[in-house]
C-alpha cells in the first residue's frame, strides 16, 4: 500500500494543474512529515479529509486495526497512523482516477 503512495507523489511532482484531491494528498503527506509534529495541525487535517471524504472516513474506520478514539485519548502514533490512513485511501483515490 505504501508503494502507491510515493506512486502518487512522484506523479503529483510533474503534474501541472491540481486537484482539490492532489491537494489534499500533499497537505496530508505534509503534516505526516512536519516536524516538529503538531497534534492541532494533525487533528485540523484529519478532520477536514473525514468531511470532505466521507467514502474515504468510512473506508479508514473500517479498516482491520483501526481503533475509533476521541482526540483527547490519541497519541502522537495514534493521530500519524490516522493520517497515514487517510493518505493511503486519498492516493487510491487518486490512483483509480488517474
Amino acid at each position: 500500500m505504501a508503494d502507491i503512495v510515493g506512486i502518487v507523489l512522484e506523479f503529483l511532482k510533474f503534474n501541472e494543474t491540481i486537484t482539490d484531491l492532489e491537494k489534499d494528498i500533499w497537505n496530508t503527506a505534509f503534516e505526516l512529515r512536519r516536524y516538529p509534529f503538531l497534534p492541532e495541525e494533525a487533528q485540523k487535517k484529519i478532520f477536514e479529509n473525514d468531511f470532505k471524504y466521507p467514502d474515504i472516513a468510512l473506508a479508514v474506520r473500517r479498516t482491520p486495526g483501526t481503533v475509533c478514539k476521541s482526540f483527547s485519548e490519541c497519541s502522537e502514533e495514534d493521530m500519524r497512523n490516522a493520517l497515514m490512513n487517510q493518505l493511503i485511501k486519498l492516493c487510491e483515490k487518486e490512483y483509480s482516477e488517474l
